[in-house]
């Protein structure tokens, strides 16, 4: 499953996981903005972590997926374009992607101008 959506629209999509209200909640508490590049676990919600991430755009490059995590691709600075499996998305600030059941998303695709982005990229793990 994929979903491509503006932030604004990120709440219509809790019925899928109920942990994107802490993603949620993360977001309007600026975290990701005024974080370093890392990796982060989310204390009220252990099953929420998330990685800021700043890089130049490019060729690409593969992120791994874990077919029973939810993950939520946020641009923070900038823009860039991602593909999950032959599907392609522009990301742009204010834009996200959400993914459940894939094996990988390929990030910073723009081969014929480099740019600076700032992303983050939550996982959510799922109870089965």
């Amino acid at each position: 499953m994929i979903a491509f959506d503006t932030l604004d629209n990120l709440e219509g999509y809790i019925a899928l996981s109920g942990h994107l209200q802490s993603l949620i909640d993360i977001m309007d508490r600026s975290l990701p903005y005024d974080a370093k590049v890392g990796k982060y676990v989310y204390e009220d919600d252990k099953k929420v972590s998330y990685e800021v991430s700043a890089f130049l755009t490019g060729s690409g490059f593969t992120v791994p997926l874990e077919l029973d995590k939810t993950y939520v691709d946020i641009t923070l600075e900038g823009d860039s374009i991602s593909s999950v499996g032959e599907n392609v998305f522009r990301l742009s600030e204010g834009r996200f992607l959400l993914i459940r059941g894939e094996r990988e998303l390929k990030r910073g695709i723009a081969p014929d101008l480099k740019k600076s982005v700032r992303s983050v990229l939550f996982s959510i793990e799922e109870s089965l």
